[in-house]
């Protein structure tokens, strides 16, 4: 009896730990939660555009010259970033267009001759270009802070009057008014995971997502459906999830299940609420943002299909981010099933474990329609980098966890695809959930407690 008591025992910690494992990377790889910034290595500096701390990338001096990866650059300052046809890069936004070779001081600004103070290196697949310079090129003005070790970045890009953070604040409250609207989506994410420094059999290396849905603001209402395409179909078949969520409830049909499944919402309604009330308001949501650490700018502005956008990029200032996502999950969570008391206190603890080790990068584009300031088409790449020790997220279970439980999980993984945006206006058509069954009677029994030995089983020993 007791080593069947020991068996579902190691079953169930196997199974919450798979799940809180699950939870965190989904949630992580979602809101784009991201760890602190370490210690400058020696000849590294800081970098801030707007105030905003740019974390990602690589910035360095070299005899007494600030250095940036040319892809780095390119995402905070929203240039065009091409390769030239003598084996060069090409930096190309509005009339200015600025033509580097590594390995040459040489270079050319709107087609004439220039010289750099140093020459662009070479490194892989990167090319660290001259801060000051380039940056100057395109419209920045540049300051140092010698007691924090850090190049200042400034600039006030407009479009009609507006700054990138006005303009998608207004594009924010634009999909509010219409109130309705459906997406569609596809999305390619390409997964390497070890375990204990061995490969895990049956992970795909490579998924593919394509997603279908509709969004009513008022009242809330949310329908998104996946068609999970791994590249390995024998050792994981491809798969349909749906999920439907409005102000009270959340539902969820598993792949392979033909009923859906409820449960209480899982974000808190207040919390939604809340955060309706910020989008709809232009100088909430710029403020927000802030807080947030989000840092935007323009491209060149683009023409899709017959139609005009402006062209918004966005980033992520790691340490801001960090703090206002924590508050943020914190009241998000008051709502989710089983987040209370002492899951809630376990989650956010095995959370932070994660996010100690982990680094994430997103980036993403969002094409705003002139005409209508919807946000007709996000384009998203997202990296994630993770290692983390399962014996850890036991959730406060006295025992020791099964042997067999790895030590530490390294996940790498890749995430580029478009989310687009249609049917403005059109009735949101919510699919039949009245006979979805309740979620907490699926969930497994308690282990029966081992029986208690008495005096006389105890003598018969």
């Amino acid at each position: 009896m007791k080593i069947l008591d020991q068996n579902i025992y190691e079953r169930r910690v196997m199974l919450r730990m798979k799940k809180r494992l699950f939870l965190m990377i989904l949630t992580l790889a979602l809101t784009a939660c991201l760890p602190a910034v370490p210690a400058l290595a020696a000849g590294k500096i800081n970098l801030t555009v707007n105030g905003n701390q740019v974390t990602f990338g690589d910035t360095y001096q070299e005899n007494g010259v600030s250095m940036v990866q040319a892809g780095q650059f390119a995402r905070f300052s929203g240039v065009a970033l091409d390769q030239d046809t003598n084996g060069g890069i090409k930096l190309t936004q509005g009339k200015d267009s600025l033509v580097l070779t590594p390995g040459s001081r040489q270079a050319l600004l709107n087609g004439k001759p220039v010289t750099l103070p140093v020459a662009p290196e070479q490194s892989g697949n990167e090319v660290s270009i001259p801060l000051r310079f380039v940056s100057g090129v395109f419209g920045f003005q540049v300051g140092w802070d010698g007691a924090r070790e850090t190049a200042l970045l400034s600039r006030n890009q407009l479009r009609d009057g507006m700054t990138p953070e006005e303009l998608l604040a207004k594009s924010n409250q634009a999909c509010q008014a219409v109130n309705t609207y459906s997406m569609t989506g596809d999305m390619n994410m390409n997964m390497n995971m070890a375990a204990d420094g061995k490969p895990v059999p049956g992970v795909p290396k490579n998924i593919k997502i394509n997603l279908t849905g509709s969004v009513e603001n008022n009242p809330l209402q949310m329908y998104i459906k996946e068609n999970i395409v791994p590249d390995s179909p024998a050792a994981v078949p491809a798969m349909v999830m749906e999920m439907y969520m409005n102000q009270d409830k959340m539902y969820i049909k598993p792949p392979g299940q033909p009923d859906w499944l409820v449960s209480p919402a899982g974000i808190a309604p207040d919390f939604i609420r809340q955060q309706q009330q910020v989008q709809s308001d232009p100088i909430k949501a710029v403020q927000q943002m802030k807080e947030l650490g989000i840092l935007l700018n323009y491209s060149d502005d683009a023409t899709i299909n017959g139609n005009d956008y402006y062209v918004i990029n966005a980033t992520i200032d790691q340490d801001k981010f960090r703090q206002g996502y924590a508050q943020l999950l914190q009241q998000a969570m008051q709502g989710m099933p089983g987040m209370t008391g002492q899951s809630s206190r376990d989650f956010t603890q095995a959370m932070q474990k994660l996010l100690d080790k982990a680094n994430v990068n997103i980036f993403y584009t969002a094409y705003i329609n002139k005409k209508t300031l919807i946000n007709d088409l996000t384009k998203i790449n997202e990296q994630l980098d993770f290692n983390i020790n399962p014996r850890e997220m036991t959730g406060g279970t006295p025992a020791q966890p099964p042997e067999n439980v790895p030590q530490n999980v390294h996940m790498e993984m890749t995430m580029q695809g478009n989310i687009s945006i249609s049917g403005l206006g059109q009735p949101f058509k919510a699919p039949d959930v009245s006979k979805a069954r309740d979620m907490s009677q699926l969930a497994p029994p308690a282990p029966a407690p081992a029986p208690a030995e008495t005096p006389s089983s105890a003598a018969g020993k």
